[in-house]
């Protein structure tokens, strides 16, 4: 590796200063053996940190030129990073890149960042700890509403009387019930979470209560003393129970993708919470209960 500037020294410095203390390790000249073909090549500051069992490493490479630098540089750091385990790489330079070289980096994901904004980077803000919560629910069916054409006598209704389309069965009370219930899921989901959201609630055995009218697009009927009798609306009244409950996740996100792990406790049982992430993606996420 060439000599140091004082500028890059200071740089380096500043990263030591950041991501040492928070528990993870910052090398200059570190020899990587190429996939492969095990052929050493040199990453100018490898940054190292354990994360979920999994060593996560950030490779920064420095140039400290009076011009911008230009995609001939990008098109080597490429080259040489094909076959390199690391998980990012940074390209500082002193003076900047030309915009084909920062098409050309991004593309290939390759952060191009000046001297003077890598500076300013919280490299252990990297390394995240958040505060999150999480919502947990449990739905319970209370009530079911007919309006129909003309007054019935509800004590004849049961949750497995049929009900009909065009004088054809399509499935008892309860079946029509829970698929209208699941097409209402969303609807609930997004009133808990408006309520989550604004009372900032973090307490078990939260309850709210939710009415859902069901409009029929067809004509549908129930049999009663051989005689149809047409639903207008069915509405159910669904009691939602839930807890939210604080979580400590721990996070690494670097530009554009992210990882995040978090352990939680409901109800004396033990979960653990992966979720892999791409900004302005949802994230893919895994729920695995531990023994």
């Amino acid at each position: 590796m060439p000599r140091r500037t004082n500028e890059f020294q200071r740089f380096v410095r500043n990263i030591y200063d950041q991501i040492e203390e928070y528990g993870g390790n910052v090398n200059e000249s570190v020899m990587l053996p190429e996939k492969g073909i095990g052929t050493l090549r040199e990453v100018d500051v490898l940054i190292k940190k354990n994360l979920f069992e999994k060593d996560i490493s950030i490779a920064v490479e420095c140039r400290g030129r009076g011009r911008k630098d230009d995609i001939e540089w990008i098109d080597t750091l490429i080259g040489k990073y094909i076959g390199l385990p690391v998980d990012e790489v940074i390209a500082v330079s002193k003076s900047g890149f030309s915009e084909p070289a920062k098409t050309k980096a991004k593309v290939n994901h390759i952060k191009t960042i000046t001297l003077e904004e890598a500076n300013l980077i919280d490299w252990r803000g990297k390394f995240l700890e958040l505060l999150l919560t999480i919502t947990t629910r449990n739905d319970y069916p209370r009530k079911i509403v007919l309006k129909t054409e003309k007054p019935i006598d509800f004590s004849m209704v049961t949750l497995q009387s049929l009900i009909y389309l065009d004088s054809k069965p399509m499935g008892t009370l309860e079946y029509i019930a829970k698929k209208c219930y699941e097409s209402a899921l969303e609807q609930i989901n997004c009133k808990i979470k408006t309520i989550v959201n604004k009372t900032g609630l973090q307490t078990l055995g939260n309850k709210i209560k939710i009415y859902i009218p069901c409009k029929p697009i067809q004509p549908v009927s129930l049999l009663l003393n051989d005689e149809e009798i047409d639903i207008l609306e069915m509405d159910l009244e669904i009691e939602c129970i839930f807890n939210v409950i604080d979580i400590h996740p721990n996070r690494y996100f670097f530009d554009e993708r992210g990882i995040t792990e978090a352990k939680i406790n409901i109800n004396n049982q033990s979960f653990q919470v992966m979720a892999v992430e791409e900004r302005n993606y949802d994230p893919k996420t895994r729920i695995y209960q531990i023994d």
